[in-house]
């Protein structure tokens, strides 16, 4: 396992007045590229410091060349969240850090050719895991926020219904969970994100021809951006959201056609 560490970097006064997550430790699964990313970016803009990994080494270097002037520190791992193995050396990596925001991003299997279990370990087991594995540290600190990154398809039929599932499991227990008063009376939080299509992992795969069709059918005209995402997580995790408990947000430009 390899880690790669940030300092902080220097802000302006005006920079400083605006870091209203300073002090917070912020862990986002799978954020080296894409959402992930733009989370990882719109928390340090606010001074969170960051924990992340991701599998590749190609989205490792990327993500280091992007934050080498973040306005807080951070550490990257390499990891594959599917590598049971790997997993375990992580979190034992990272067990002297006081996590007060979990970001569960990791997800995907949205295609036909990804079995049933494996979307659901990969998008469910895995939220949970992290979940259950944090959240008595933010009891015991009596702050915390819980961020499940889950997608219109959870909320609709679309895709395939591998995925739908998995994304569908992850809201239910993200409701769920928002409604015990053991966490929620000790200051957690529990919020999901429905992104629409959003330009990036499998988007950018997509052919001048077919990336016009799903604009033309969509509201805004175009698919989100990243960073779209990232800015409604950050809000998420300040103060001003006190009051956001339970809530599944969607961020897709008007694309579903669900309530």
């Amino acid at each position: 396992m390899i880690s790669y560490t940030g300092k902080l970097c220097f802000v302006s006064g005006e920079q400083k007045e605006m870091l209203k997550l300073k002090g917070k430790t912020a862990l986002v699964t799978g954020g080296t590229k894409g959402i992930g990313r733009a989370i990882c970016s719109a928390l340090s803009q606010k001074g969170c410091d960051i924990i992340t990994f991701g599998r590749s080494d190609e989205g490792i270097e990327e993500f280091k060349e992007f934050f080498k002037l973040a306005h807080s520190k951070w550490d990257v791992f390499k990891v594959d969240a599917e590598n049971g193995i790997e997993l375990c050396n992580f979190v034992s990596e990272i067990k002297n850090y006081k996590i007060d925001i979990l970001i569960n991003n990791i997800g995907g299997g949205g295609t036909w050719t990804n079995g049933y279990m494996e979307a659901i370990e990969k998008n469910y087991g895995l939220m949970v895991y992290f979940t259950e594995k944090y959240i008595g540290k933010m009891k015991e600190s009596g702050w915390g926020r819980v961020i499940t990154i889950s997608s219109i398809y959870g909320k609709e039929a679309g895709g395939n219904p591998y995925f739908n599932a998995a994304k569908a499991a992850q809201i239910a227990y993200m409701k769920t969970i928002s409604r015990d008063e053991e966490y929620v009376g000790n200051g957690i939080t529990f919020n999901t994100i429905c992104p629409g299509n959003i330009a990036c992992g499998n988007s950018y795969s997509l052919n001048s021809q077919e990336l016009k069709l799903i604009e033309e059918n969509l509201p805004l005209g175009r698919v989100g951006k990243p960073y779209e995402v990232g800015n409604v997580a950050r809000f998420l995790c300040s103060n001003d959201a006190s009051l956001v408990n339970g809530a599944v947000i969607t961020v897709d430009g008007g694309q579903s056609v669900g309530f």
